[in-house]
């Protein structure tokens, strides 16, 4: 089920963010909500990511409305920046376990939540402080921390940047796991990943707000 057949989880009407007098976002009219999995592109400086600073509730709007569901309202929307998304001094099992608490979840060592950092390599190093681990591996580790969490919605901006092509192939095939009719997904890249499994490609150009393009999921991994 996707947004066009249940009621959206965030809505956006003639939403713009500006930086001093440049729009870097403008979005007309955007819908999501439940089962949507959806990836926007756009070149560097484009708005992408601050396209899903607003999806994720970490961003106001210069101007325009953006509309919550109250399901999206209780800390379970799962966010990852740009860079970072990890405790430095903690452990990587301890950065699993507080992010999650953070949404308002429990996982533990033997939780079959805490799979993400065995599908992404990760597992070898979770007693590994995240600043003790190299930048591909706190990357994978940020990842798998959102994920494990079970959100309601996982916003992953550039999930795939930094990585090696089998990493990549990796979050490619955790996110569509991830994929359900009672999800929201959202994540930004460069370049269409080519993933068979999204309900949409959300292209941001700057300068000339963004288009929406929609189609019906494939079952299966990318």
């Amino acid at each position: 089920m996707s947004s066009q057949a249940a009621e959206p989880w965030l809505s956006l009407a003639n939403v713009v963010r500006r930086y001093g007098k440049r729009d870097v976002v403008a979005v007309n009219d955007l819908a999501l909500g439940p089962g949507d999995a959806v990836e926007i592109i756009g070149a560097n400086g484009s708005g992408k990511s601050t396209l899903l600073r607003l999806l994720a509730g970490y961003g106001r709007p210069s101007s325009g409305k953006i509309d919550f569901a109250r399901a999206l309202k209780r800390g379970r929307i799962g966010y990852l920046p740009q860079s970072g998304g990890l405790y430095p001094n903690l452990t990587v099992l301890q950065n699993i376990e507080v992010i999650a608490r953070l949404l308002g979840r429990t996982v533990g060592f033997d939780d079959r939540s805490v799979r993400p950092v065995y599908e992404l390599g990760v597992a070898p190093f979770m007693n590994t402080t995240a600043s003790n681990l190299s930048g591909g591996y706190q990357r994978l580790a940020a990842i798998a921390a959102v994920v494990a969490a079970e959100p309601d919605a996982i916003m992953l901006d550039e999930p795939l940047s930094s990585l090696d092509l089998t990493a990549q192939q990796r979050v490619l095939s955790l996110i569509s796991s991830r994929a359900q009719p009672n999800r929201l997904i959202a994540f930004t890249a460069h370049t269409p990943s080519g993933a068979s499994w999204l309900t949409a490609t959300i292209e941001v150009v700057a300068g000339q707000g963004v288009t929406v393009s929609r189609r019906a999921a494939a079952q299966g991994a990318p």
